[in-house]
């Protein structure tokens, strides 16, 4: 499940570097990824079931239970550039509000049919 995680985390934190690529970032999470958000089955991932996921995946992600993300800590997930936008306050770590305002935002991005759900 930990490779799972970290995989859709990749795909969807790393969609806001690229606008073209944040339109369709939900169509390279693979069905399995789309499952295993899917919390109650119905087929698609709404937003709670998508920000609790992303909550669970910050948490797995702050290895020093600090309670903010580090450069050391998203290695390999997030480029240099990525974690400065996502950096909000320029304060050389990525809070969980930082955090979750930019997955949110991707959430919204990738929901192209404006329903509330990715599918």
């Amino acid at each position: 499940m930990k490779n799972m995680t970290l995989a859709i985390l990749a795909l969807s934190i790393t969609s806001f570097a690229a606008p073209l690529h944040a339109q369709s970032h939900h169509k390279n999470l693979h069905e399995a990824h789309l499952k295993a958000l899917d919390e109650d089955k119905n087929g698609g991932v709404n937003r709670e079931e998508y920000s609790r996921f992303m909550e669970i995946a910050y948490n797995d992600l702050d290895k020093n239970h600090d309670n903010f993300l580090s450069k050391n800590e998203l290695k390999g997930i997030v480029t240099d550039a990525q974690f400065a936008q996502m950096d909000k306050n320029s304060d050389g770590r990525i809070s969980k509000e930082e955090y979750m305002k930019q997955v949110l935002s991707d959430f919204k991005t990738a929901d192209r049919g404006n329903d509330g759900e990715l599918k």
